[in-house]
């Protein structure tokens, strides 16, 4: 059912083979603990957004069946969007420059939406700070280019652009007293 055919489909097919052999009280958990290594291993191979949102919509099914309980969806969910971040703000070759760049507003706009959808939690609280601090980071990073230039326009620009998203970040905050 969730696996793509291989790994797990003779598990899921001996499970619904036996399943009134088993008998309820001994199918259920065996079809949760499947039902959740499926996911686990879905999440596992993720390999860009649209993938990430497919694992998610089949762990809220999943959830909402009661074939997972809420630890477990909240596990897969985190496992879930961290993966999806990762592959978000992973550095990508810019064209004609020979450097890279990293997409932390979508990371972050991801990390956002999901606790929107799944309401938030330690796992998701902690994903979201770090990469909120990384984004941060590399506003500083850009800073401290244009400074090295002494390209001072753009390093002011870069500052203000990071500081109106994170006002009380203290790096950014020491960039602009060394600016002014």
């Amino acid at each position: 059912k969730l696996a793509k055919a291989g790994q797990f489909s003779g598990a899921r097919e001996f499970l619904e083979r036996h399943k009134n052999a088993l008998g309820p009280g001994n199918y259920a958990p065996l079809d949760s603990m499947l039902t959740g290594t499926e996911l686990f291993d879905r999440a596992s191979r993720i390999r860009n957004s649209g993938d990430g949102d497919s694992v998610l919509a089949l762990i809220e099914v999943a959830h909402n069946k009661g074939l997972i309980d809420d630890n477990r969806a909240d596990e897969l969910v985190v496992l879930t969007v961290q993966k999806t971040a990762a592959i978000l703000s992973a550095a990508r070759p810019l064209p004609d420059s020979g450097g890279s760049a990293r997409d932390w507003p979508g990371a972050v706009g991801y990390i956002q939406k999901a606790a929107g959808r799944f309401g938030t939690s330690r796992g998701l609280e902690r994903l979201l700070r770090d990469y909120q601090a990384n984004y941060a980071i590399d506003f500083h990073n850009r800073f401290a280019a244009a400074w090295n230039k002494k390209n001072y326009q753009e390093a002011r620009r870069v500052i203000n652009d990071g500081l109106a998203l994170f006002p009380g970040n203290k790096q950014l905050l020491a960039d602009k007293q060394l600016l002014d």
